[in-house]
């Protein structure tokens, strides 16, 4: 038999399409995974009366240690109406800006659809700089506790270099 060159031929076909993580998706193709627990990275929420319009906040992850996104969390009060659930998202500077479909879930006093929450369907590996984005900032709510930047919860895990 010829191990190297099956071994090669493998690994060349285990590589085809997938994408080395660079701030984006990655693929578990042994490039590396994600490890548990899932933490919050980014909370930027508080108990104050809220206004619409938030803008997008931007975090930076600490040491441009990478991790693996699990979860964005926005809030749309929206004057007690709520608002019907559309996607969340983030850019970061690799170029990559997925959105994805978020569920709606009871806000504070049972607002329907106050909570905002996208769960990641692959794998996306956050470094560095990120700009998280909503698909409707005139409900994303906002205050000055917030510095007028729309609420946001984002989770995620440790990912580890393959």
């Amino acid at each position: 038999m010829h191990l190297p060159l099956i071994a090669a031929v493998l690994l060349s076909a285990a590589l085809a399409g997938c994408q080395q993580p660079s701030g984006g998706p990655a693929a578990e193709d042994g490039l590396g995974r994600c490890v548990p627990p899932t933490y919050v990275i980014f909370d930027n929420t508080n108990a104050d009366a809220v206004h619409p319009n938030g803008t997008s906040p931007s975090f930076t992850v600490p040491n441009l240690d990478p991790v693996c996104l699990i979860s964005i969390q926005t809030y749309h009060w929206n004057g007690g109406a709520g608002m019907p659930p559309g996607s969340v998202g983030y850019t970061d500077t690799f170029g990559n800006s997925p959105m994805l479909p978020a569920v709606g879930s009871p806000g504070q006093g049972g607002v329907p659809n106050a909570n905002w929450k996208a769960t990641a369907n692959q794998t996306y590996v956050l470094r560095g700089p990120i700009t998280i984005t909503d698909s409707d900032p005139i409900s994303w709510s906002q205050n000055v506790g917030s510095k007028r930047e729309g609420f946001a919860i984002v989770e995620v895990q440790k990912y580890l270099e393959g």
